[in-house]
C-alpha cells in the first residue's frame, strides 16, 4: 500500500514538473522558407466569434498574432480583427498577454502550452485560456523574421 503512495506521489511531482517547466522547448525556429511557432489548432469560441493565436516566443521577447475571427459556415469564417502584441517573456509570463503553462500533452512532437490572458484583448476576456500547439507555417510576421 505504502509502495502505491510513493510511485503516485513521484507520477505527480514529474507531472507537475513538466506542467510547470519553462518555455526554451517551444521557441521560434526558422526552417527553409518556414517557420515553427506555436498556435492555436482549435479557435475558442467567444460568444459569436472565435479567438486564436499565434504566438513566436523569440528568447526573451515575443511577438504574438491575435486574430477575431466570426463563422460564416462549417467551413468558412470571416477575420473580423488581427493585431500584433509583442512583449518581454519573464520565465513563464509573456508581460502584456498573459502567462503560459507548458502541458504534458503533445502535438507534433512538442508540449502543448497553455495562456492564460492577463487581459482582455477586444472579444476576449481576460482569464480566456486558450491551448497552444506546434506549427509549421510559410509566413511571419516582419517583426519576427526582420524582413
Amino acid at each position: 500500500m505504502q509502495t502505491k503512495f510513493v510511485v503516485s506521489f513521484l507520477l505527480l511531482l514529474a507531472l507537475t514538473a513538466i506542467a510547470s517547466a519553462d518555455l526554451s522547448s517551444v521557441r521560434y525556429e526558422r526552417s527553409g522558407g518556414g517557420h515553427y511557432y506555436l498556435s492555436t489548432h482549435y479557435a475558442v469560441p467567444v460568444g459569436d466569434r472565435e479567438v486564436s493565436i499565434s504566438l513566436f516566443l523569440l528568447g526573451e521577447r515575443y511577438v504574438a498574432v491575435y486574430t477575431e475571427s466570426k463563422r460564416i459556415d462549417a467551413s468558412q469564417s470571416e477575420v473580423l480583427t488581427q493585431r500584433e502584441l509583442a512583449g518581454r517573456v519573464n520565465g513563464t509570463t509573456l508581460e502584456g498577454l498573459g502567462t503560459a503553462r507548458v502541458l504534458a500533452e503533445q502535438k507534433n512532437g512538442k508540449p502543448v502550452v497553455e495562456l492564460v490572458l492577463s487581459q482582455g484583448i477586444d472579444s476576449a476576456p481576460r482569464g480566456l485560456t486558450i491551448k497552444l500547439a506546434w506549427t509549421h507555417g510559410s509566413w511571419a510576421p516582419k517583426s519576427v523574421t526582420g524582413a
